[in-house]
């Protein structure tokens, strides 16, 4: 699976790569990343699947909601 991240995502994700305070929530973040694109309800991730919307080419949408573990 394919994780696209929105603009907004990726300027945050790019804040915690070079704020060395922050390595361990930027590895974190990764990691959950690495999850979704694996397998979107693992178990470690708090994931919804939209039910009414979906992609332009008719792709399933999900959304992965921060979770506190993560902070």
């Amino acid at each position: 699976m394919e994780v696209l991240l929105t603009d907004t995502a990726k300027y945050q994700l790019i804040k915690l790569k070079f704020d060395k305070g922050l390595e361990k929530r930027h590895n974190a973040v990764k990691k959950a990343i690495r999850f979704l694109a694996q397998n979107p309800k693992h178990p470690g991730l708090n994931t919804h699947e939209f039910t009414t919307l979906k992609g332009s080419k008719g792709e399933k949408l999900v959304v992965c909601q921060k979770s506190e573990r993560l902070l």
